[in-house]
C-alpha cells in the first residue's frame, strides 16, 4: 500500500527543491543585471545580454522579472535594501540621536562613492524608471529608517519644528549631496567635503534645538550702589 505520508514528504521535498532552484536562478539574473547596469547605460543593455551573462533563457528573465525594466527596478530596490540594512546596523551601535543621525549620514555618503550604486541608483534610475518613480521609490526605501531617526529625536525632545519639514530637509540635503558626489571627478574627496559640511550644519542645528545654558547667579555679586 502506498504510504501517504511518504508521498507528501516526497512532494514537499520536490517543491522545496524547485523553490531553491528558482531562487538561485533569480539571484543569478539579478547579479548579471547589477554587473551590466553598472558598466553600460540602461538604454544600451539588452535582455539578450543579460540572459547570456546569467546563462539563462529569455523565458527565465521574463518569468522572474517580466522585462528588462522589471529587472532594473529589482536591482535598484536591492541596492537600496542593502544600504538600509547598513544604516540599521549603524544605528544599533549608538544610543544618542545625534550620533545615530551622523552614523546614518556616513553610510549614505559612503555608498555614494560606490561605482555600482552610483551607476544604477544615482545616474541611470531617473531615466530608466522616471524621475517621479525614482523619487517615490527612493523615499519609500528609506521611510522606516527616517521614521526611526525622527522618532529618536522626538523622544529626546529635540524636535522644535514639524517632523515632516525636518524629514524633507534631511532628505533634500542628503539626496543633492549624493548626486554631487556621484558627479565629482574625485568622489572620495567630495564625500569628505560633504561630511564636513553636514557636520557643521548639524552642529548649528544642535545649537538651535538645545536649551540655552542657564546663567548662574553669583551669590557674592552686588549691584552698584548696594551695601
Amino acid at each position: 500500500m502506498w504510504n501517504v505520508a511518504c508521498e507528501r514528504r516526497t512532494l514537499t521535498q520536490a517543491s522545496t527543491r524547485r523553490d531553491r532552484n528558482a531562487e538561485a536562478t533569480r539571484q543569478v539574473i539579478m547579479q548579471a543585471g547589477r554587473e551590466l547596469f553598472a558598466i553600460q547605460p540602461y538604454s544600451e543593455t539588452t535582455g539578450l545580454q543579460i540572459c547570456v551573462r546569467a546563462g539563462v533563457t529569455r523565458g527565465a528573465l521574463q518569468h522572474h522579472f517580466g522585462s528588462k525594466l522589471g529587472l532594473f527596478t529589482a536591482v535598484f530596490d536591492g541596492l537600496q535594501s542593502d544600504v538600509v540594512s547598513r544604516i540599521a546596523d549603524a544605528l544599533a551601535d549608538h544610543d544618542d540621536p545625534w550620533e545615530q543621525a551622523r552614523a546614518a549620514i556616513v553610510v549614505l555618503l559612503d555608498v555614494s562613492t560606490d561605482a555600482e550604486y552610483q551607476a544604477v541608483v544615482l545616474k541611470q534610475a531617473s531615466a530608466a524608471i522616471g524621475w517621479q518613480q525614482w523619487r517615490e521609490r527612493y523615499r519609500d526605501n528609506f521611510a522606516d529608517v527616517v521614521r526611526e531617526l525622527i522618532g529618536s529625536f522626538a523622544a529626546a525632545g529635540l524636535i522644535k519644528h514639524s517632523p515632516a519639514m525636518l524629514t524633507a530637509t534631511m532628505h533634500g540635503a542628503l539626496t543633492e549631496l549624493s548626486f554631487e558626489i556621484a558627479r565629482a571627478n574625485d568622489p572620495p574627496h567630495a564625500r569628505t567635503a560633504a561630511l564636513a559640511l553636514l557636520d557643521e550644519m548639524m552642529s548649528k542645528f544642535r545649537e538651535l534645538v538645545s536649551d540655552p545654558p542657564q546663567q548662574e547667579t553669583d551669590p557674592n555679586h552686588r549691584h552698584r550702589g548696594g551695601r
